[in-house]
């Protein structure tokens, strides 16, 4: 945990709190040594140490001089401590408290990034370190290095450049040089003053997060290292248009498609042929919408997830249509990419059809639908009661609108997704589902629920290579395989797709059975899990 760490800080401290004790023990047992002093009888250390003044012929008066050298030494050491404070990483003695008591409130910091003012922002994103609002700059002052956070980051973990706690060490000696060398600066032949991006953290490292919250939530003082990594992204993408080959791909479909994918706009409902499923415009005054999602609108195997679902609605008499052709991407691909303007483009597209549509409800089967939906949206204007479909499910096998019948016998495991567990809380609702399906036996994986491990499709990174280190979701997959459940729950699309891509990686396809959740109680109520049928076009 220690690792990149600076240890002479850490020596120079432990030195420093070394000599006051010395010091207090030595005034102590100097005191003794002058003889009468009461509290020999209950300071058995100090009483140690005055026997041995006294074995050096330090008595009476002679011991004086002893005790005012060690009081000296006491004093100086003291202040030596608090000189040496504010500039080392145990400032956060000091401003710990502040910055825990000054924490986001609401929706965590990183499940609702901070919008930028496109209009009247001087700047997009942040490659200086002075661009950071004071809570952020707090935050770098309040770190201890303890190196929890590097220990639960799946892309630390797994060989990539990324280490939350040095993103934000580097990021604090940036700024002591930042603020240090501002006067010298000014002067005509001062050297280009470092930047955050590139200087002080390099490009790969912001790139390797999946924005899944491991670091916050183990952070003992609330630092948030996502949304800090996320504006490095929007520098990054918006003043410089530099980010990763395969994500320019993604984000020009989302622009000209509403779909990472890049399919047609047309092929959005295709997956709901032959349903009876309705849109809001046939159906106008539904209690819910039912918000698709880009991957169960065009991925075959997410298709699966959705048809399920529907059928479960159905079976248990949900009101509910969908925006069809007027749905479009919620964003967050390229939000959390770095193209703010391009998020926003997309929400206001998605809440303008809701607002149409009068929708008060929503329903969505993506996690990052959910997330967007519940905790960005109301930041333009769009505010709804916002499900997820695994709470909307246990919720109907609890009022018994749903019945499942038949066993699934042996272990399940379940795989919390981030953006339902870590960073909305959500972690029961999906684990009461496998619950009620007959015979079916809940086993953990070994990193579950807050210490959930990423599937590394998330912060965009579905839509990227990984090229360094080894993959996170094969990561995840020989985690599952440990449990030796020969089935695994996700309730989340990108979950679900890197599941699939780890288990064949890995050859485990006789060993591990990947489904989503609506399709495992799907096969338990209906005796089968609804097939996809495919349609040209």
């Amino acid at each position: 945990q220690f690792q990149e760490s600076n240890e002479v800080d850490a020596l120079i401290i432990l030195g420093l709190i070394a000599t006051i004790m010395v010091g207090m023990l030595g005034q102590n047992a100097a005191r003794i040594a002058q003889g009468g002093d009461p509290s020999a009888s209950w300071r058995p250390v100090a009483s140690a140490i005055a026997r041995l003044f006294e074995s050096l012929g330090w008595l009476g008066t002679a011991a004086i001089a002893a005790h005012e050298a060690f009081y000296w030494i006491h004093v100086l050491a003291v202040l030596a401590f608090l000189v040496y404070i504010p500039s080392s990483k145990h400032l956060h003695i000091i401003v710990a408290i502040p910055n825990v008591f000054f924490r986001k409130l609401g929706p965590r910091a990183g499940a609702a990034l901070a919008p930028i003012d496109l209009e009247h922002a001087e700047h997009y994103g942040v490659n200086t370190v002075t661009q950071w609002s004071w809570k952020n700059l707090l935050d770098l002052y309040s770190c201890t290095e303890c190196g929890r956070c590097q220990e639960q980051c799946p892309a630390f973990l797994t060989g990539k450049p990324l280490n939350p706690k040095m993103i934000i060490v580097d990021a604090r000696e940036n700024l002591y040089k930042t603020v240090r060398d501002a006067p010298a600066e000014q002067r005509r032949d001062a050297p280009r003053p470092q930047t955050l991006i590139g200087d002080a953290i390099k490009e790969d490292e912001i790139w390797a997060c999946v924005a899944c919250g491991a670091c916050q939530q183990e952070c003992p003082v609330l630092i948030e290292h996502v949304p800090k990594i996320m504006d490095m992204r929007r520098s990054l993408v918006l003043e410089e248009s530099k980010f990763p080959k395969e994500a320019q791909g993604a984000l020009r479909s989302i622009e000209t498609q509403g779909n990472p994918y890049g399919l047609p706009r047309a092929q959005r409902t295709d997956w709901a042929q032959g349903l009876g499923v309705k849109t809001v415009e046939e159906h106008p005054g539904a209690e819910y919408l039912y918000f698709v999602g880009c991957a169960a609108s065009y991925d075959e195997a997410n298709r699966a997830v959705a048809r399920a679902f529907v059928r479960l609605l159905q079976k248990a008499g949900v009101d509910f249509a969908i925006l069809g052709s007027h749905e479009t991407c919620n964003g967050d691909p390229a939000r959390r990419i770095g193209n703010e303007y391009l998020y926003q483009t997309q929400a206001q597209q998605n809440i303008a059809a809701m607002t149409a549509a009068k929708v008060r409800k929503v329903i969505a089967s993506c996690p990052h639908c959910f997330n967007t939906i519940k905790n960005e949206f109301p930041q333009f204007g769009g505010n709804y009661e916002v499900v997820h479909h695994t709470q909307l499910l246990a919720s109907l096998v609890k009022e018994g609108r749903l019945r499942p019948s038949k066993a699934i016998d042996g272990r399940f495991t379940y795989h919390d997704s981030c953006y339902l567990g870590r960073w909305n809380d959500i972690y029961d609702p999906p684990r009461e589902v496998i619950e009620a399906i007959p015979g079916a036996k809940l086993v953990e994986i070994e990193r579950h629920r807050k210490r959930g491990f990423c599937c590394g499709a998330g912060g965009g990174r579905m839509w990227m290579e990984e090229k360094i280190g080894k993959r996170i979701n094969h990561e995840r997959v020989e985690q599952t395989l440990r449990t030796e459940a020969p089935r695994v729950a996700t309730a989340c699309p990108f979950c679900l797709t890197m599941f699939r891509d780890g288990i064949a990686a890995k050859g485990a396809e006789s060993r591990l059975q990947v489904k989503d959740l609506a399709q495992y109680l799907a096969e338990s109520i209906d005796g089968e899990a609804p097939r996809l049928t495919t349609t040209s076009g």
